[in-house]
């Protein structure tokens, strides 16, 4: 049976070869009710040739890595024909289902905010720091909410990114992305649809600060795409998101013209550039 150490290093082996698409489990069996010739077995299971193809692959790095014969076996050859499966371990010792995916961008794994440090009350009225860390969202969706931004947008990523912006003139507007109150409201309520697959918490104040404007206007702009599809019945282009994004998809009026047409030359010019 494998030891506390040898378990966190054929952990941390599966961790690195292996990704929540994989949809592969790995059990061990039960210690004391196994006979000795089956004491490195770990039976694992998988639905994609191409995850046993990997788990044999994983199974040459772990022998070399722990100089050991630990091998992997296909639960329907061993679990039943070779070994009892009540002699098996009811909870996978590693299950890809289990891997929380987290945005390259992102600080904390989908699933879970960012939370400040923040005093905390201990027992006979002590209060301490409570360091930053991440909590899982009450209601089980993504949630994004303005702390995690500021963090975000100190990271390295954006503080050096790959690319670079334009210097061209694009004789734009300044300002903040004219996002409104009503779409801060529809875009951290839970009761609301336009944003079921992704909150957005933020206060309409909060819009005044660049990193967090600039977040939510990115997402807002995705959801203008899912608007415009369902309005074109069709998967629509940017320039038909954008025009979304203003309000005037369909509109045939004066302004909307221009509008129109300030957008093209807008969108020309990034292209000559």
């Amino acid at each position: 049976m494998a030891t506390k150490e040898e378990k966190s290093q054929i952990k941390q082996l599966l961790e690195s070869l292996f990704s929540k698409n994989d949809n592969i489990s790995f059990f061990f069996l039960k210690k004391s009710k196994i006979k000795p010739e089956f004491e490195y077995q770990i039976p694992f299971k998988t639905k994609k040739k191409v995850s046993a193809d990997k788990a044999y692959y994983a199974q040459k790095q772990l022998q070399k890595e722990l100089g050991a014969p630990w091998e992997f076996v296909q639960w329907s050859q061993f679990i039943g024909k070779i070994v009892p499966e009540s002699k098996v371990h009811k909870i996978p010792f590693f299950d890809t289902q289990n891997i929380e995916i987290k945005n390259p961008w992102r600080i904390c794994p989908i699933g879970q905010h960012w939370v400040k440090r923040h005093p905390k009350q201990l027992k006979k009225g002590k209060i301490t720091d409570h360091d930053g860390h991440c909590r899982k969202n009450p209601s089980k969706k993504d949630l994004l909410k303005g702390d995690e931004m500021e963090l975000i947008a100190t990271s390295d990523l954006f503080l050096n990114p790959k690319v670079k912006v334009s210097k061209i003139n694009l004789k734009m507007p300044r300002g903040l992305l004219q996002l409104t109150e009503q779409t801060t409201r529809l875009a951290k309520s839970h009761k609301q649809h336009e944003y079921k697959d992704h909150f957005i918490d933020l206060e309409y104040e909060d819009l005044w600060d660049p990193n967090k404007n600039i977040s939510f206007g990115v997402r807002h702009l995705f959801r203008k795409r899912e608007t415009a599809k369902a309005r074109l019945k069709r998967e629509p282009t940017w320039f038909e998101v954008l025009m979304d994004y203003k309000g005037r998809l369909k509109s045939k009026t004066t302004e909307s013209a221009k509008v129109r047409e300030k957008l093209k030359n807008i969108l020309n010019e990034m292209d000559t550039e």
